[in-house]
C-alpha cells in the first residue's frame, strides 16, 4: 500500500471581495479601474484550488508502483524503481493553463486601464509588454504601450525582464507559458517525488534525492538508499509514503507548478503600485 501526500499550496485569500456596478450600455462594470485586473488574479486562485484538487485527487488513485531491489549503478545501495499505471489526466493540464492565461490577462487589464483612464485611449495594441531582448522590445514591445503616457511608460520598460534577467525571469516563463497553451501545447505536467519514507521489518529508512526531485518514469530508478545490515530486507514488502510536487516543462528545462501562486501575488504587487495613480 502506497501512502501519497500532494505538497499543498497556501490557501490564497477568498475571492469576491470586489464589489460590482451596473452601467446601461456595457451590462457590469467594476467600481475601481483596477477591479478587473484584481479579479483576474483571484480567478488565477480559483484555477489553482481546483488544479490542487484535482492533482490530489489523481495521487489517490495511486497511479504508480513502486519496487525495491538493489541499485543498478551502485550494488551497496538499495532503489527504489517506480512503474507507471496512468499518466496525469490532460484535463489538470487544462486547468493549470487557465489559470496562466487568467493571470497573464491581469496585467493586460492594467495596462489598458492605464491607457483609457490616464492616457490617450488603448487601441487594438495595447497590452502589457514582457520582453527579454532589448532590440525586440524597440521593435515590437513599445507599440504595446499605445496610449500609454509618460511616466508610465517608463515604469513599465524598468519591469521588463530584459532590466534584470534574474528578478524578473518569472514574467518571462508566465508569458511563454500562456503563449504556448493559447497555440500550440497543454502544458507537459510531471510528478515528481521530493522524498519518501520506507518501512521494513528493521524499521523506517528515509529517503531523499540530493540532487532534487526525480521526474517519474515507468521503470526508472527514482531513488537509492543505504541497504540495510540484513540483506534479506530487499526482498520484502515495503510500506513507502511519498511527497510528490508537480512540475512543468520537461526534464531539461521544468519549474514547479506552484510558482504559479507565488507569480499571482507578485502581479498584485505590480497592481497595487499603479493603483494610487487611479486616485
Amino acid at each position: 500500500h502506497d501512502s501519497i501526500f500532494l505538497q499543498r499550496m497556501e490557501s490564497p485569500p477568498k475571492s469576491g471581495r470586489f464589489k460590482w456596478s451596473r452601467n446601461s450600455h456595457m451590462g457590469r462594470t467594476v467600481a475601481h479601474p483596477l477591479d478587473s485586473a484584481r479579479l483576474k488574479v483571484e480567478r488565477t486562485w480559483e484555477h489553482l484550488e481546483q488544479f490542487n484538487a484535482e492533482s490530489r485527487s489523481f495521487f489517490q488513485t495511486q497511479p504508480y508502483a513502486f519496487t525495491a531491489g538493489p541499485s543498478k549503478g551502485d550494488p551497496e545501495y538499495g532503489a527504489i524503481y517506480v512503474h507507471t499505471r496512468r499518466q496525469i489526466p490532460e484535463h489538470v493540464s487544462l486547468v493549470f493553463g487557465d489559470a496562466v492565461h487568467t493571470l497573464r490577462s491581469a496585467l493586460d487589464h492594467l495596462a489598458y486601464q492605464l491607457a483609457f483612464r490616464l492616457g490617450t485611449g488603448p487601441t487594438r495594441r495595447t497590452q502589457w509588454p514582457i520582453f527579454d531582448d532589448p532590440a525586440l522590445f524597440e521593435s515590437y514591445g513599445s507599440r504595446h504601450l499605445e496610449g500609454i503616457l509618460e511616466p508610465h511608460r517608463s515604469r513599465i520598460v524598468d519591469m521588463q525582464p530584459f532590466k534584470d534577467p534574474n528578478g524578473l525571469r518569472w514574467l518571462s516563463l508566465l508569458h511563454e507559458l500562456d503563449i504556448a497553451d493559447k497555440h500550440h501545447n497543454i502544458g507537459q505536467l510531471i510528478a515528481a517525488p521530493t522524498h519518501a519514507e520506507i518501512t521494513t521489518p528493521q524499521g523506517v529508512i528515509k529517503v531523499r534525492n540530493p540532487e532534487g526531485p526525480v521526474y517519474v518514469k515507468d521503470g526508472a530508478e527514482i531513488m537509492r538508499f543505504r541497504m540495510p545490515d540484513d540483506p534479506a530486507t530487499a526482498e520484502v514488502r515495503m510500506d513507502t509514503k511519498f511527497d510528490y510536487r508537480i512540475f512543468v516543462g520537461d526534464e531539461k528545462h521544468a519549474f514547479a507548478a506552484d510558482a504559479i501562486l507565488v507569480w499571482s501575488y507578485a502581479v498584485l504587487e505590480i497592481l497595487n503600485a499603479f493603483a494610487p495613480e487611479f486616485g
